[in-house]
């Protein structure tokens, strides 16, 4: 996953980020708290913000982000649907970050069997970054949040914490989903119909469309089955 992000980084002419234990672990202890508390969403319902799991793990950050996803079968897929939503892909292709951090953890969440991944990115107090500001589509719904201006003789440093969108988008394995279970509703009606009528009527068929028409039937079932059932947030 590291190596795709990386490669969708690459062609926006962005400098690639590189891999932080101390990232993956917060990641890691992010999904594990989201299990824990049987809960889905970037902020914990005890409050606990992404950016306590950074420092949990001894992290100091100039620079932040998060996104996170479920649910879906393959790396590919994950990222796709990353890149498909405005905040999530300015996340990922934003120039400040330098370092990244993965967590792909399976458990069980709200009562369902559950892949949970967790992407963090940051850059490190002392590190230096591009100071290049991506462009924000003016749909994007996630905005950067800014605390209020440090003076310099703190020492403290400016925090940008970007988070993805809370709104879960519906891709194109959801849409075959619902796409297939319409055709099978129908169908299992058609079928229901069709076998009154025969039985009233006391006769007995069985023809190659049937077969046809089982076979169908099957093949719908299976896409139902086998089809992506990932969101992000």
């Amino acid at each position: 996953m590291i190596e795709l992000t990386n490669l969708e980084r690459t062609r926006a002419g962005v400098p690639i980020l590189t891999e932080n234990p101390q990232l993956s672990e917060a990641a890691r202890e992010k999904a594990g708290d989201m299990f824990a508390f049987n809960y889905w969403a970037h902020v914990s319902p005890t409050g606990k913000e992404p950016w306590a799991f950074f420092k949990q793990v001894g992290y100091s950050y100039v620079y932040a982000g998060e996104n996170l996803a479920r649910d879906f079968t393959t790396p590919e897929n994950t990222v796709t649907a990353w890149m498909a939503s405005p905040s999530h892909k300015e996340n990922l292709l934003n120039p400040r970050y330098k370092e990244i951090g993965i967590a792909v953890v399976d458990g069980t969440l709200l009562g369902s069997d559950t892949t949970l991944v967790v992407q963090l990115f940051g850059t490190r107090q002392g590190q230096s970054y591009t100071e290049k500001k991506p462009v924000i589509p003016q749909a994007a719904v996630s905005q950067e949040e800014k605390p209020p201006e440090i003076p310099l003789m703190e020492n403290k440093p400016v925090l940008a914490q970007s988070k993805g969108s809370e709104i879960p988008i519906i891709n194109p394995f959801t849409l075959t989903q619902i796409m297939g279970f319409t055709a099978l509703t129908i169908l299992l009606v058609l079928f229901i119909v069709d076998g009154s009528l025969i039985w009233k009527k006391g006769v007995i068929r069985l023809t190659g469309r049937s077969l046809a028409h089982a076979l169908f039937l099957l093949g719908i079932v299976m896409i139902i089955i086998l089809s992506e059932r990932g969101v992000i947030i």
